[in-house]
């Protein structure tokens, strides 16, 4: 069994030599050993994050890791919308958005502040996807015209 360190993963990303191909071929593992009451659940959930960086990092892609609250301030949580406050404030109180109240101000979980944002940019691509339908039609009709 091989375990992974970081320099043998910089060495399956360099170019090919016959010493990095044997490598390779042997069988490489990650051990992350998980104890205590949550064990189970914090395994369950690392191990997708765990597969999904080592993919990317055997692409060669960048990895980064962001640790965010669990909680944000309508202030923090409009400006990762790329909205104004009163914009949000309206959202909140229309029920489009949850949050909760910790005094007198607003809080939002930020899973539900990533779940609206992950909304808005589908939102947007499908508005993007009707635009480029619409003008490859108004290409069509355009053509269609020009003999006329």
């Amino acid at each position: 069994m091989t375990t992974i360190t970081l320099e043998s993963l910089r060495l399956l990303q360099s170019p090919m030599t016959q010493d990095v191909a044997e490598r390779q071929q042997e069988e490489t593992t990650v051990e992350l050993k998980v104890t205590g009451p949550k064990a189970q659940q914090l395994s369950e959930m690392l191990e997708p994050l765990i597969q999904q960086a080592s993919a990317a990092f055997a692409k060669g892609q960048e990895i980064r890791i962001v640790l965010s609250p669990s909680e944000m301030t309508t202030v923090e949580a409009a400006k990762y919308l790329g909205i104004s406050r009163p914009t949000l404030m309206k959202m909140i109180r229309a029920g489009e958005i949850s949050a909760h109240k910790v005094g007198t101000h607003f809080r939002l979980h930020s899973r539900d502040v990533e779940a609206e944002l992950q909304k808005r940019i589908q939102e947007q691509m499908r508005a993007l996807d009707e635009l480029r339908e619409w003008e490859m039609e108004m290409d069509k009709l355009h053509n269609l015209t020009d003999g006329y």
